[in-house]
């Protein structure tokens, strides 16, 4: 085993002690399965953020040319935020993490992030 190997291998073994000592396994084990409540809810928290953000955008042609700018400028990040958790919905999704069956998993993904961010 190369150098570089053993020392990630004895960062990753640190790390899992550090959190043992934190966190026991059974409650470690649970937040690890899917919960459709859970990701409801933060399906349901994205798209309201977006939603605001492009009510505030379209807003923007009201404003002063300069306070457009400058709000425009701040818009786009904040929009890219939520926009960026529905890729990341989609890849935990894409490893079965949303919920509990396979088929329901692939749905709520597909529907709830996958489709809409191409």
């Amino acid at each position: 085993m190369a150098r570089g190997d053993e020392l990630a291998l004895s960062k990753e073994k640190y790390w899992r002690e550090q959190i043992a000592a934190i966190v026991d396994a059974e409650r470690l084990k649970a937040l690890g399965e899917p919960s459709p409540a859970d990701t409801a809810f933060a399906l349901l928290v994205i798209w309201v953020e977006i939603a605001v953000l492009l009510c505030a955008a379209n807003l923007l042609p009201r404003l002063p040319l300069p306070w457009a700018v400058v709000c425009g400028v701040v818009l786009v990040p904040l929009i890219g935020t939520p926009v960026n958790a529905l890729g990341v919905m989609t890849h935990e999704g894409s490893h079965g993490c949303l919920a509990e069956s396979r088929k329901r998993n692939d749905q709520v993904t597909n529907w709830g992030a996958a489709f809409w961010t191409i």
